[in-house]
């Protein structure tokens, strides 16, 4: 069979134009092979290629060509497809041939069956049972309990950062602001006029990357340990600015805003495992009391 398959598809011109070319890529599909020898099979339709009883058909192949390929290069990305697929299945035929039929791995295929219909099961059941919803009152007495034991494996830090002009005139009133709380709409008004970057978190936490992806600071900020700290750095075309207000280093307790999310999460995982232990247990219990689960010496 000729690898060399004539396929019109998409071209992009109208809303009606991608059908048709579908519909023409079939047709010159089939056309291209039966000029080969190749029968329509009436049960399974056009065959493209054909391994050890395997059989890779044109319906197959027709519905994964990409659009707005060329002719030229949706024939060649069909040969490459069924290329790739004859290879699979004579590997695969390789393999088995040269792997001891032992039972291991058809042990494998149902032991992984089995973890797939499981695992469907319950998640289609926790989708069905569980809303989801985590009250704020559970976050904070999860917080309250667990507080101590809730590290930070990074520092966390609020302040005030900005990116000038090495030339501006505006370095010196930045200095001079942007350590104070109450001068917050001077330096903003400042940053609309000359700053090349701007970032106020005084009212919040964050990682060291918020200013270092802006910044040249990079490791330096990873390895501070107090706040009240105003660091500067000038390169060839700017002057940054960052003034630390607050700092938690690294393994210091996390605040409740940022072990928030984390704690939802953990307590939807909770959810979920209790949920699901509940429905095992309930199962067993209907089963043995059924007769339907029989241990060979009693089971207390």
């Amino acid at each position: 069979m000729s690898s060399k398959l004539s396929i019109t598809i998409n071209s992009g011109r109208g809303q009606a134009l991608p059908a048709l070319c579908r519909y023409c890529t079939l047709a010159l599909i089939t056309i291209a092979l039966c000029s080969c020898g190749n029968d329509t099979e009436t049960d399974g339709g056009t065959p493209v290629v054909k391994v050890y009883g395997h059989t890779l058909y044109v319906d197959d192949v027709e519905h994964i060509v990409p659009d707005g390929l060329s002719p030229a290069d949706s024939a060649q990305f069909v040969a490459d497809y069924a290329k790739r697929w004859a290879e699979e299945i004579l590997f695969y035929e390789k393999a088995k041939s040269n792997v001891a039929d032992d039972g291991m791995i058809e042990k494998l295929v149902e032991d992984y069956r089995k973890n797939l219909v499981i695992n469907y099961y319950q998640n289609r059941l926790i989708d069905e049972h569980l809303d989801g919803i985590i009250s704020d009152d559970s976050v904070r007495a999860y917080y309250g309990r667990n507080h101590e034991s809730l590290r930070m494996d990074r520092p966390v830090m609020k302040g005030v950062f900005i990116k000038l002009r090495k030339d501006s005139r505006y370095i010196k009133t930045a200095r001079q602001l942007i350590s104070r709380h109450d001068k917050r709409d001077e330096l903003e008004r400042l940053s609309l006029k000359a700053a090349a970057g701007y970032l106020y978190f005084r009212d919040q936490w964050m990682e060291p990357d918020a200013v270092a992806d802006r910044s040249p600071f990079g490791p330096q900020l990873e390895t501070m340990d107090r706040g009240g700290t105003m660091l500067e750095t000038t390169d060839s075309s700017y002057t940054y600015l960052f003034y630390i207000d607050s700092l938690l280093p690294k393994g210091s307790e996390m605040p409740y805003g940022l072990a928030e999310k984390s704690i939802r999460e953990t307590i939807r995982n909770e959810q979920k495992v209790a949920f699901i232990r509940s429905v095992k247990d309930d199962i067993y219990r209907s089963a043995t009391e059924a007769g339907k689960v029989i241990y060979s010496t009693p089971q207390q």
